[in-house]
């Protein structure tokens, strides 16, 4: 499989230009991304990690807030599943606070189900204490409880085009008269 990214990236900035990606090619073995200035001398091709076998011993975790309304919280746990289904990498939503279950049930219970690589994504928008203190701060009191289990975290959603694309289609749906 290939596929190519051809953009106008007429407003980034010569750093990010170098991270822009122009080429994925995928095989059995992974995936190698081409950079986007690909001369001959800079096509040091990365390979992503995440071939089957890789992923055998990863999980991933959504974790919200938490709410003491459970309809708040079936948000959470319906993202963990499209990410499962959609990923191919085993999916469960946790909270921090107020709902089970709580963050640190389900890293011990995926610890007994063998899975050495969890890698934890806040489903948070903005970068308040929650994300830049205390889950950060847990992630650590729990990765010294385990030896030999890789607690990965990755950034929270943030501002970021594909939420502006989400905006302006809710936006559109509400001028539409729809979803109000």
């Amino acid at each position: 499989m290939h596929a190519s990214i051809r953009e106008n990236h007429m407003g980034a900035s010569p750093h990010l230009q170098s991270y822009i990606v122009t080429s994925v090619i995928a095989s059995p073995k992974g995936a190698a991304i081409l950079p986007y200035n690909n001369s001959k001398d800079e096509i040091a091709s990365l390979t992503l990690a995440m071939t089957n076998t890789q992923k055998n011993d990863m999980a991933s975790i959504i974790l919200g807030h938490g709410s003491r309304v459970a309809a708040a919280n079936k948000t959470i746990i319906d993202i963990a599943r499209m990410v499962t289904a959609r990923y191919g990498v085993a999916a469960h939503p946790a909270f921090l606070q107020l709902a089970e279950p709580l963050l640190p049930e389900i890293i011990a219970k995926l610890v007994t189900r063998e899975y050495t690589r969890i890698i934890i994504m806040p489903c948070f928008l903005t970068s308040g204490n929650h994300v830049r203190k205390d889950i950060p701060s847990l992630i650590r009191s729990e990765s010294g409880k385990y030896k030999g289990i890789q607690l990965l975290c990755t950034k929270h959603l943030g501002a970021d085009a594909r939420i502006v694309d989400l905006a302006i289609d809710r936006i559109e749906e509400a001028i539409r008269g729809e979803n109000i």
